[in-house]
């Protein structure tokens, strides 16, 4: 939904108007009248009982913004905090909000200005800076992320959703052990997530620690079963030479062909061509008209069966 926004009716100050480029939908809500004619929408607002009236204070705009919210009403929530930023355009609370709003509904790029209007007024407000890495950190912008999640992180310490966003950038990076650290900490923080347990195991899948990458993804898996915990466990377990245990776990996120592939890819890679060979011809007797990877894949093991391995030096 894009809506104009009636400035003059906002009774907005220039720092204001400069700042509405945060609202997003904040115009009144319609509420039409059955059979009635339609009034002009200056008058309808100030109508004493209609809930879109226009504030008179910052104190009262964001009072009905916060009773608006708390009731489910969105809309009317972000017009009245717009309101309130006509009197205190910089105050971050309300700017937080703002931006807490259009964030939950998917609005990054406007959730990011509003954060961004928060954390530089108040770099030092933790609850700003970590909400703005945290929209970067959504928006890919890993550079930025991890700048204003540090200088959050020097604040407030507390976070554990800093800590993971801090780990899963260190991870793309490839600063494995910075990584573990900072999820380490996270799981130490909120030890029922079973986010910072899964980005664990993860990690120490990509660092070929398979045997405690499966048991950190066992972990995770009991806190909340996802197909990205059996996904990666059953890649750990491949990796382990547990190929029977790796396909019981890839059938809990995928079908039969592509777990059978999967496992046929780890054991090739693992130098266990046969035991590669035989579970590609079981994808490809599973899916023989849609799978032909499989069957490209045995053709692979095939030729690597054939082919005299190197002597290690």
């Amino acid at each position: 939904m894009t809506m104009k926004i009636n400035y003059q009716q906002c009774r907005v100050t220039l720092a204001g108007v400069l700042l509405l480029g945060i609202a997003g939908c904040a115009t009144p809500p319609k509420q039409p009248v059955p059979g009635a004619q339609a009034k002009p929408s200056a008058r309808r607002s100030e109508d004493p009982a209609s809930p879109t009236r226009l504030a008179g204070s910052f104190d009262e705009a964001v009072r009905r913004g916060d009773a608006a919210w708390q009731s489910g009403n969105a809309d009317l929530a972000l017009y009245l905090y717009v309101q309130a930023l006509s009197f205190q355009p910089r105050d971050v609370s309300t700017l937080g909000k703002i931006g807490f709003i259009h964030r939950t509904r998917g609005n990054l790029d406007l959730a990011r200005k509003a954060f961004e209007l928060a954390a530089t007024t108040a770099p030092t407000d933790a609850r700003a800076t970590s909400q703005l890495g945290l929209v970067l950190f959504a928006q890919d912008d890993m550079n930025g992320a991890d700048t204003w999640l540090r200088k959050s992180l020097a604040v407030d310490s507390t976070n554990w959703r800093i800590y993971e966003a801090l780990g899963l950038i260190a991870q793309r990076r490839g600063h494995y052990e910075e990584a573990l650290s900072f999820l380490q900490h996270a799981t130490v923080l909120a030890p029922a997530e079973p986010g910072p347990l899964l980005h664990r195991g993860s990690v120490q899948l990509a660092m070929g620690d398979y045997a405690t990458a499966e048991i950190t993804l066992k972990q995770s898996l009991q806190q909340k079963e996802t197909s990205d915990g059996w996904r990666l466990l059953g890649e750990a377990q491949a990796h382990r030479g547990e190929y029977a245990k790796a396909v019981a776990s890839l059938l809990q996120a995928s079908d039969v062909p592509a777990a059978y592939n999967t496992v046929g890819q780890m054991a090739m890679a693992n130098h266990d061509n046969q035991i590669a060979l035989d579970y590609f011809q079981k994808a490809s007797e599973s899916s023989p008209v849609y799978f032909p990877e499989a069957q490209r894949n045995a053709a692979l093991a095939r030729q690597q069966l054939n082919t005299p391995r190197a002597p290690k030096p």
